[in-house]
């Protein structure tokens, strides 16, 4: 059971107040867990999946290696998986997996749990810098 976050609303705004929201320790539940929007959670699920990388039916993909060659990524997960790719389809296939492409068909492509209030935000936690650079500097000590 997730927990109950409900007396912290989240913010809406930008930059540091989502930071300031995400960072410090959250409630838990009764088995310790805290709600999916906290950086305890986040870690939890990065370090549970660091620790499956070695199971013969688990592949460790890293974000920033999918950002700078997608299609390569794609073709080495393919061969992975043991899979041929018709090159045909394959340019079809890397635009379809780019962000902007699965937020554009988010309600068919975002996974359906009670977390997901909104199925178009699934997609929405790629990094965009604002021109302001990395937001409150004031704030960077509470973290």
């Amino acid at each position: 059971m997730a927990a109950d976050t409900s007396s912290r609303a989240a913010p809406t705004g930008t930059g540091s107040e989502g930071l300031q929201y995400w960072c410090p320790p959250q409630p838990t539940d009764d088995q310790g867990s805290a709600g999916p929007e906290s950086l305890h959670q986040t870690v939890h699920h990065l370090y549970d999946a660091w620790n499956r990388q070695e199971q013969p039916n688990a592949k460790l993909l890293h974000y920033v290696d999918l950002c700078a060659d997608l299609a390569g990524q794609l073709a080495a997960l393919a061969e992975w998986l043991g899979m041929t790719v018709d090159e045909a389809v394959r340019p079809d296939l890397v635009e379809a997996a780019t962000f902007d492409a699965m937020e554009g068909r988010a309600e068919r492509l975002a996974p359906d749990t009670d977390i997901l209030k909104d199925p178009g935000k699934f997609f929405r936690s790629r990094i965009r810098r604002s021109s302001s650079g990395a937001g409150d500097r004031a704030a960077v000590g509470t973290f």
